[in-house]
């Protein structure tokens, strides 16, 4: 069985997680990875504080293993991160987007794990020197908002970085099955973060058919970056965190508005207003049906646990076969 010390420090039997998926993730999805031995996360992004408490107390509810509760820093609610380390205490707090600063510190007197997403090297030596316990490399194929940089050529480079602070590095984007699995260790890594393939799971009911029906038919070259989208929901911040723009797959409106996104910032009211519209309506597949490329992988619609675990078959077999045609 593939364990590696990021389990230990999670306390999680496989070495996968869910990424957050804000505001798509449900209480049944985060449980139902967390019981399938994985760990899932909240994303608190775009939502109220009277669902994301619901959202909690239904997971703990419905498992009493570990999960996370995902920030983004661009839009960070004090109010909702009172209540994350004060009452909801979840295991693991993570963020993405921007740098955490004192938010590790407050993290960690609440006596809780922190967790961060990072798109460069540089990133990741910053989180490093803030004292975060696990650091995610995200790659470029990964969808909602990434970087530049490939997984393959990111992942080695940041557990390169932070080795001397004895950080796990969880490799993100382009992955979602067991050779991806497989891959991500061999570049260093100690678990994968996914978050395309968990949105065609049977438990992510706010994704919607027509979403995951989008997922299971798209080749990669469909989940192209939303160049436009930085100008309606901007992600620029104070400590100039690095380019990033988000992924999703191909629709009338991504087409639409990137050959005219010079007009989008003028625009943004208006964008902000159809997008969140769509959110609440349940038409994200019409507007920004968010995935990374890893889409091109994905074929069916399955419960989580069946995906976790085929997932973690598929990777020792292909490291037993590794062994063995090393050893031939």
């Amino acid at each position: 069985m593939i364990r590696t010390p990021l389990c230990d420090v999670l306390n999680i039997q496989y070495p996968i997680i869910q990424a957050a998926i804000a505001p798509y993730t449900t209480a049944e999805l985060v449980s139902a990875v967390s019981n399938a031995g994985g760990m899932g996360s909240i994303g608190s992004a775009l939502r109220s504080m009277d669902d994301l408490r619901m959202q909690v107390a239904r997971t703990k509810e419905l498992t009493s293993r570990p999960f996370a509760i995902n920030f983004t820093i661009t839009t960070f609610n004090e109010d909702i991160f009172n209540y994350v380390v004060s009452e909801a205490k979840p295991r693991i707090v993570s963020s993405a987007l921007g740098n955490p600063k004192e938010l590790v510190k407050r993290v960690h007197d609440a006596g809780l794990l922190f967790m961060h997403q990072v798109h460069t090297v540089k990133q990741a030596r910053q989180a490093a020197e803030l004292g975060v316990d696990v650091i995610i490399a995200q790659g470029s194929e990964a969808g909602g908002f990434t970087g530049n940089v490939s997984s393959l050529s990111l992942v080695p480079q940041v557990v390169d970085a932070v080795a001397d602070k004895k950080i796990p590095v969880i490799a993100a984007g382009g992955i979602a099955d067991g050779r991806g699995l497989a891959a991500a260790l061999m570049l260093g890594a100690q678990g994968v973060n996914m978050g395309t393939r968990f949105l065609a799971s049977s438990e992510a009911s706010l994704v919607g058919p027509e979403w995951q029906k989008q997922i299971i038919s798209a080749e990669s070259e469909d989940a192209i970056k939303v160049n436009f989208l930085d100008s309606v929901f901007p992600v620029a911040n104070p400590d100039a965190y690095g380019e990033i723009a988000p992924r999703a797959l191909r629709t009338r409106f991504i087409e639409e508005w990137n050959i005219k996104s010079g007009e989008a910032k003028s625009q943004a009211p208006q964008l902000r207003s159809t997008i969140l519209t769509g959110i609440k309506e349940g038409r994200s597949h019409e507007l920004v049906p968010f995935s990374g490329q890893s889409a091109g992988l994905i074929r069916n619609v399955l419960p989580a646990k069946e995906i976790i675990t085929n997932i973690m078959n598929e990777a020792e077999e292909r490291i037993r076969s590794l062994k063995a045609n090393a050893l031939s």
